[in-house]
């Protein structure tokens, strides 16, 4: 049985949360999930269908308000995982974890890789992060984290 987890992709301004969220969903549809939401560009907030479990993704907004919105979005919608930004600290790190004890959630904190003397494009290494959150998010559903 699945463990009800929030994956939060945390970081200050500009490190790339959501870009290797907007990646992530894309990521996920490319191997068969389904969505009724619009993933192929820019910010968004989907509900995708993944190995029978629903999958909440929010790529934009790690402001309270927009964290508090999209967790409830996906309470609603009974996701069983959800990947969302988040500051380093302060209120929407505490929303999302009054949310997740509030709901039976475990959380994962995770850091956007980066690569800083621009040795490589942005884009490749968060397209890299989003494979390991995919791979991350098959292990959850599978049983093995």
């Amino acid at each position: 049985m699945i463990k009800k987890t929030i994956i939060g992709i945390y970081g200050t301004a500009n490190v790339g949360k959501s870009m290797t969220l907007s990646s992530l969903g894309r990521q996920y549809v490319s191997i068969g999930a389904s969505t009724h939401d619009d993933v192929s560009k820019g910010d968004y907030r989907a509900v995708l269908e993944h190995l029978n479990h629903k999958i909440g993704i929010q790529s934009f907004g790690d402001l309270e308000k927009f964290v508090k919105e999209g967790l409830d979005v996906f309470l609603n919608s009974q996701c069983d995982l959800i990947y969302i930004a988040s500051k380093n600290y302060g209120k929407t790190r505490d929303c999302i974890g009054s949310f997740a004890r509030k709901y039976g959630f475990r959380v994962i904190w995770i850091a956007p890789f980066e690569v800083r003397d621009r040795s490589m494009p942005s884009k490749i290494i968060k397209d890299e992060c989003a494979k390991h959150l995919l791979l991350m998010g098959n292990n959850i559903i599978a049983g093995r984290l």
